[in-house]
Formats: C-alpha cells, sequence, structure tokens
C-alpha cells in the first residue's frame, strides 16, 4: 500500500485565489456596489472577504488530503501569533454571555477568526518563491485604484472649491500604505531600469494618496517610515549603496506635489488645503477635544467593567448610557461639547477600545500579541546591522500600523487594514520567529491534516456567520428604504416591521417610522419607535428632542421632562439642549428650574441661548425679525447644529401649524439675501 503523503503536492493557488484578494481589497471601490449604510459595523468588505476566504477553506476541506503545506510552525509563532490571536477570538466570543449585543460579539470574533486563518495563508504563499511578490503586488495595486479617484476629487477641489469629503472618505487607507510602506520601499531600492521606475511610480501615487486625503497622523507616519527606512539603508554597509537612490525616490515624493497644486491658478481662494487645515487650530482643536471625550467615556466604561469589559465590539452601541453617566457626573467638562449631531462609534483609540470591550482579560491577551510583535522588533533591531533590511522593514511596518491605532477610528474595525497589518505579521513572523537563529526551543512542526481541518473548519463557520450577520444587516437597511418611498405610513408599516425582524439593532428602521408617525400626529404610536432607536445607539440631541415633543403632544409631560433630562446629561454643554429643556420646564409650570437650566445654557454661550430661546418660544419667523435688527441674536441658519435646528422647527411647526407658511426653506433664501 502507498503511504498517503507520498500522494500529496504543495498547495500553491493559482492567480483566481490573487484576484479574488484583490476584489476584496476593492469592495469599497466598486462603484455598482450600493452603498446601503448600515449601524456602526462596514458590510462590504466583511461579507467579500467571507466569501472569498469561505470559498478558498471550503476547497482545501475537500481537497485538504491531496495538498501538503511547507508551513512549519515555530514555537515563538505559536505562543506570540497564533495563540494570543486564538485566546483573543475566544474571549471575543464569551463576551456574548454578558454583552448587550451578542451579536456584536460575535461580529468580534468572527472577524478576528478570519484574520488568523489569513494570516496562516499568508504564512503558507510566503513559503513560495513567488508569494511575497504577488502578495506585495495585490496590496499595492489595489491602493493605486483607490488613490485614482482622490487625487482627481483633490485637484477639482483646488480648482474649483466648494465642499469635499476625500480625507473622510479616503483617510483610512493611508493606515494601510504607512503599514504595507517599509516593505515596498526595501524592495523598490533593490531595483533599477524600468522596474524601480514602475515602482517608484506606485509609491509616487500612494503618497499622493495620502496627501490628498488630509490625515495627519499619515503624514507623520509616512514621513517617519522613509526617515527610518533612509537610516536604515545608511547604518547598513550591505545596503548603503541603495542610498543615492533611496534620496532620489524621496525627491520625487516631493516633486510629486507641484503639478497637482497647478489647479490652485484657477482656485477662486489659492489656499493650499493642507496649510489651511494645520492652521485650522479651531478644527484642530475640536478635533482633539472628540478624542478626550471619547478617552473619558472610556474610562467610565473600564471603571464600571474592569475585568470583562462591556462585551466585543459593543462600544459604539454602549457609548450614550456611558456618555450619560459621565456627563451628570462631570457637567463642567468642555470636551463634552463634542458629538452632539453624530453617533460616534469608536474611541479612537484601538488600545483603550479594547480595553473598554473586553475588559483587563481581553487587554492581557492583546498585550500578548503585543509582547511577540515586541520581541521581533528587538530581533530585527539586532539583525539590521547584518543586512536583514526585510526584516527590520516589517516590524517597523507593525510598528506605523499600532501607532496609526492610538489615534485611528479604523485599525483593526475596517477588515482590509486589518489583513494588510496580518500579511505584514505573516512577514514579520517568517523572518524573525521561523529558524531565527535566536529561536530557542523544539523544533518546528507542520501543521498536521486533522490540525488543519480543524482550523478551517472554523474558519468556515467564521465566515457563514459573517455572511448571515452583514446580510440581514443589509437587508434590513433596504426594506427601510424600500419603507420610506411607499406613501402612506400605514402600507409602509409591514416592511418596517419586516426590517425590525431582520436586525433588531437596526435604529434606522424604528427612527424612520417613528418619524413618520410623529409627523401624522400619531403621537403614541410614536413613542416606543423614537425610544428603541435612541437606545441602540441612534441618540444625537435631535433625535431625543423629537421624541420629547412626541411626548408632550402625547400628554405625557412627565416623560418627556425625563427624555430632556437624559439628554442634558448626555449633552450637558449644549445650548440647544439646556434651553430646549427649559423651555419644557417652563411650560410645564416649573418656572425656578427653568430659569436656573437656561441660565446655564448662558454661561455656556450667551448668544446661542438667546437665539435658540427665542425659536423655541416665538418660532423661526420671530427670530428672523428679530435677529435681522438685533445682532445679539444670531441668524436663524447659524445654529448649530443644524439637526436640532430643524427638531425645534418640526417642534414649533407641528404645535403651530400656521408657522409652516414661513418655512426654514424661505428663511434660507431670504438670509442668502
Amino acid at each position: 500500500m502507498i503511504d498517503h503523503e507520498l500522494q500529496t503536492v504543495d498547495w500553491n493557488p493559482g492567480q483566481p485565489f490573487y484576484i479574488g484578494l484583490a476584489v476584496v481589497l476593492l469592495a469599497m471601490w466598486f462603484p455598482f456596489v450600493p452603498a446601503w449604510p448600515t449601524f456602526i459595523h462596514m458590510w462590504r468588505v466583511e461579507i467579500a472577504a467571507s466569501v472569498f476566504l469561505g470559498a478558498t477553506l471550503i476547497y482545501l476541506l475537500v481537497n485538504g488530503a491531496r495538498f501538503s503545506f511547507r508551513h512549519r510552525i515555530s514555537p515563538g509563532e505559536l505562543q506570540f501569533i497564533v495563540l494570543p490571536v486564538a485566546a483573543f477570538v475566544l474571549w471575543s466570543s464569551l463576551s456574548a454571555l454578558w454583552a448587550p449585543s451578542w451579536k456584536s460579539a460575535l461580529h468580534h470574533s468572527f472577524i478576528w477568526t478570519q484574520y488568523l486563518v489569513f494570516y496562516i495563508i499568508f504564512r503558507e504563499l510566503l513559503e513560495r518563491r513567488d508569494g511575497f511578490r504577488k502578495l506585495v503586488t495585490v496590496f499595492v495595486l489595489t491602493l493605486l485604484f483607490y488613490a485614482a479617484p482622490a487625487i482627481i476629487e483633490y485637484c477639482a477641489y483646488l480648482a474649483f472649491g466648494g465642499a469635499t469629503t476625500v480625507g473622510m472618505r479616503f483617510a483610512k487607507y493611508g493606515e494601510q500604505i504607512v503599514t504595507i510602506l517599509p516593505i515596498v520601499l526595501i524592495s523598490l531600492t533593490r531595483t533599477r531600469g524600468k522596474r524601480f521606475a514602475i515602482g517608484a511610480s506606485a509609491v509616487v501615487l500612494m503618497w499622493l494618496l495620502v496627501f490628498c486625503s488630509m490625515g495627519r497622523i499619515n503624514y507623520f507616519l509616512f514621513g517617519s517610515g522613509i526617515a527610518a527606512v533612509f537610516a536604515a539603508l545608511l547604518i547598513s554597509k550591505r545596503h548603503r549603496k541603495y542610498a543615492p537612490r533611496f534620496v532620489a525616490l524621496t525627491a520625487l515624493l516631493l516633486l510629486a506635489l507641484i503639478p497637482i497644486h497647478l489647479f490652485l491658478i484657477a482656485a477662486p481662494s489659492g489656499g493650499v488645503p493642507i496649510l489651511e487645515r494645520l492652521n485650522d487650530t479651531e478644527a484642530t482643536g475640536s478635533s482633539n477635544n472628540f478624542r478626550k471625550l471619547m478617552l473619558s467615556v472610556s474610562e467610565e466604561m473600564i471603571r464600571a467593567n474592569p475585568i470583562v469589559g462591556v462585551g466585543a465590539d459593543n462600544f459604539g452601541m454602549q457609548l450614550n448610557r456611558y456618555r450619560e453617566e459621565y456627563g451628570a457626573a462631570n457637567p463642567a467638562d468642555v470636551n463634552l461639547a463634542n458629538a452632539e449631531d453624530a453617533i460616534p462609534e469608536h474611541t479612537h483609540n484601538e488600545f483603550v477600545q479594547i480595553v473598554a470591550e473586553l475588559g483587563a482579560v481581553g487587554g492581557l491577551i492583546f498585550a500578548w500579541l503585543l509582547a511577540g510583535i515586541g520581541i521581533m522588533a528587538f530581533r530585527a533591531i539586532r539583525l539590521a546591522g547584518s543586512g536583514r533590511l526585510y526584516a527590520f522593514a516589517s516590524v517597523l511596518g507593525l510598528g506605523m500600523f499600532l501607532a496609526s491605532s492610538m489615534v485611528s477610528s479604523y485599525s483593526f474595525r475596517v477588515m482590509q487594514n486589518g489583513i494588510v497589518f496580518f500579511f505584514v505579521l505573516a512577514v514579520a513572523s517568517k523572518l524573525l520567529l521561523k529558524g531565527s537563529p535566536l529561536e530557542r526551543g523544539p523544533e518546528q512542526k507542520e501543521i498536521s491534516l486533522p490540525y488543519r481541518k480543524l482550523a478551517f473548519s472554523f474558519g468556515v463557520v467564521a465566515c457563514l456567520g459573517l455572511i448571515v450577520y452583514s446580510a440581514a444587516r443589509v437587508g434590513s437597511v433596504i426594506v427601510t428604504q424600500r419603507a420610506n418611498q411607499i406613501e402612506t405610513v400605514q402600507s409602509a408599516l409591514p416592511l418596517y416591521e419586516l426590517a425590525m425582524r431582520l436586525d433588531d439593532e437596526n435604529p434606522d428602521a424604528r427612527q424612520n417610522l417613528g418619524m413618520r408617525l410623529l409627523r401624522t400626529r400619531r403621537y403614541n404610536e410614536a413613542i416606543p419607535y423614537l425610544e428603541s432607536a435612541i437606545s441602540i445607539g441612534r441618540a444625537p440631541s435631535a433625535e431625543l428632542s423629537y421624541l420629547a415633543t412626541a411626548k408632550s403632544l402625547a400628554g405625557d409631560d412627565r416623560g418627556a421632562e425625563e427624555t430632556m433630562a437624559s439628554a442634558a446629561s448626555l449633552y450637558p454643554r449644549s445650548p440647544f439642549v439646556l434651553t430646549r429643556y427649559a423651555a419644557l420646564l417652563e411650560s410645564n409650570g416649573k418656572a425656578a428650574y427653568s430659569v436656573d437650566m437656561f441660565r446655564r445654557a448662558e454661561e455656556i454661550d450667551e448668544r446661542a441661548a438667546r437665539t435658540w430661546h427665542t425659536l423655541i418660544a416665538s418660532g423661526p419667523k420671530a427670530l428672523s425679525e428679530i435677529a435681522a435688527r438685533d445682532k445679539a441674536y444670531a441668524p436663524v441658519m447659524d445654529l448649530q447644529p443644524k439637526s436640532s435646528l430643524y427638531a425645534a422647527i418640526t417642534d414649533r411647526f407641528i404645535k403651530h401649524p400656521d408657522e409652516q407658511r414661513f418655512s426654514a426653506g424661505k428663511l434660507m433664501a431670504d438670509e442668502l439675501h
């Protein structure tokens, strides 16, 4: 009988695998895929990755006996990468037992399971001579697809002015670029001729994507990566000869900024956007204050749940609860003035968010993974003098990703970024853990067929779970949008109910239905839907105002007060919220409390408080007339946030239908003239 092992061949995926990986990374780029917005968790890359990875794993499970894997797990790789990531997945899954949203906890474990499987596959492909080259090519080429529209939009913005969201939409790709950049630079400096020209063009385009997205941390990290790689070339006697070529590349990066800024010749303002942004101290301060607020709320979560956390991926859904508790205890914190009309999803610090969601246990598990990266960094620095610059470049890329994670809302929460991280981690572990001269312990062991099947089976389950989860969320959004297009609420009601059954954590279905019921004067029916949307996490000040309006008109004055009291705890630095609460207290016969609340609003911004009070008490027409002759009042359309302005006007128009003839649209037209 022939030995079964003698019949196996290496698994060597062909071009379809690399094309599939490219499709996953380009899932956000394809314009024909509708941008259905799901609450907190993005779905396009997650579904694409699940389908691609699931199909790959099923193929390997069915044909596993025919294939052997070259990848041998070293003791260091097992101890510092595989085991901590597996433990992180297990703890995330267990958190579903206590997390308010068990689905989000499982979502987190599905994502990290896929990260581990991607890592194992990347490690296998890196054992092949062309695996590294093909994978780097896929990652670079996909980033170039994102670079083209970002550069075009930036140039159009320079030429024609107006508003742009290029930074908001493209900054996330900067994190991928700075992570893979050191490896690309080392590869490029060792080429010449046509290959150098092509590679340099790719690096220039990636740099322009970073530049046009105007992410300050990405600027800093890109520059730091350039400087660190150049220093490594100079230190290494073996690679010092490539330094002049690297200097030429750096000069090319700077020169590339000149052509796109020629569009400033036709620009209305003639200002350079990045200089304006860096000089915009108000915007910079607001951004920094928002991050401070998220850290404060995260600390509130950690104090309340120090050991186990609030549950994996539950930060966004639990944010308002802990913000309200923090606001009630610290009403004078000026940072609470931030994010009144937004739905914050992340803490903008991956490490703090992990501890907030998974407690000290999750934090220690993640620190276990970081310890492995730290060991590799130490080894890479020791080996850099001998010319092992790919090892140095890989840990530098990991360090850049982790540095970005301290201020970014993307990091592992954006799956394509996590995939790039685990590719670079696979490169680092191949060079610094497997077969390292510093390795100690037992011999490296092959992943046997039964263990591979077990691991891949878990991967298939994670892929199927994420497909079902994402499909249900997207399906709920689609059904909600269809319901919104139906003329009468009664006819649309079955679709809204279907949307809520598909995803019981979709706040939009509830809020949209609640608002339609409110506008058709079905106040009692609107209340539970508006309350449910707020409890899930959709709680800007405008939404709380709408709920208070519904309760007031339904005759529940006490409930309306409780709603605005909750709003005042959430947003204790909001002139709108405090003035709205004061007006409600006054109408309910609580004059003394009303005066005190309005005084708080005036202490924050006297002009805004006075303007809000006139709008709420007298309506937009009266305010417009007063503001035209008295500069102590702001014009109606200058009030911020705009969503709360429309909430206040809606409240007036419902209670005083005759004022609808003087609409917000007419206000805008009058003020423009």
